[in-house]
């Protein structure tokens, strides 16, 4: 039974109706990330990303294309609420952290830097993924990072050393982007049985694309057969660059 969905990226190529991944058994799935920009939108500020040393810096839609490193996308754990954490007695059975960034080429950055509670690791992907965008690129990746994250699944997360894109014409209408999203599936004895399926690829909506919406057509969303309170079928997206204040945006789903 898929009980949930994720559209995140993959090689030049529209979300698939195939999942990447598919993971079963009594469990549940909480959702959590930041942003490597210092702010949300289109501001005056749309270009400017933090750095690895707590600093700041600014790209500029006059310059060449090219890259800095960009660090400190922390999530405290104080700022996670109930639905980002996983529950007392619950195992941690696959956790996944995707990041996606503006890049120079149509090379991805592979690897990264993710910090657990006060643990750091580098860490490299599994699959990676590009498109072109704006005289330059989106890229994205994912990698397993279960065992890194079983042992203390509720602490303060922090990602550092992407390689960011922050000039050019991605830069004049604020396409610039950095981000990752952290999908952590648990299981409890109390849970019923599902399957979160993981739906990789990559949508350009608006901007120069001239793309008002993007459809996916994921199949086998089926509702468990158990008690009202957790007969639900959800899905989860991740989203970059996605202009809060602006034309107004939202995710929908149609029945058949």
């Amino acid at each position: 039974m898929c009980a949930a969905g994720l559209l995140a990226g993959q090689a030049q190529a529209a979300v698939s109706s195939t999942p990447n991944l598919q993971v079963s058994g009594r469990i549940e799935y909480a959702a959590m990330g930041a942003s490597f920009r210092t702010t949300n939108g289109n501001s005056s500020t749309a270009c400017t990303f933090k750095t690895p040393s707590g600093g700041t810096f600014t790209g500029s839609s006059s310059s060449a294309v090219g890259q800095i490193v960009a660090g400190n996308a922390t999530l405290l754990d104080t700022e996670r609420n109930a639905v980002q954490k996983v529950p007392a007695g619950a195992t941690v059975k696959t956790a996944l952290l995707y990041w996606v960034a503006s890049q120079s080429t149509s090379t991805m950055d592979n690897l990264v830097d993710l910090t657990v509670g006060t643990t750091r690791t580098t860490v490299t992907a599994s699959r990676t993924w590009s498109t072109a965008l704006q005289g330059a690129y989106a890229g994205g990746a994912v990698a397993d990072v279960t065992n890194l994250i079983r042992a203390n699944p509720n602490a303060a997360l922090r990602v550092d050393n992407l390689n960011v894109q922050i000039n050019g014409d991605q830069c004049a209408v604020n396409n610039v982007h950095g981000a990752w999203t952290l999908y952590i599936v648990y299981e409890h004895a109390g849970l019923s049985t599902k399957t979160v399926s993981f739906y990789d690829g990559v949508s350009l909506v608006g901007g120069s694309t001239g793309v008002s919406t993007a459809s996916v057509n994921a199949t086998g969303f089926y509702l468990p057969d158990s008690s009202s309170l957790d007969r639900v079928a959800k899905a989860s997206v991740m989203v970059a660059d996605g202009d809060p204040g602006g034309t107004p945006g939202r995710p929908a789903t149609r029945s058949v």
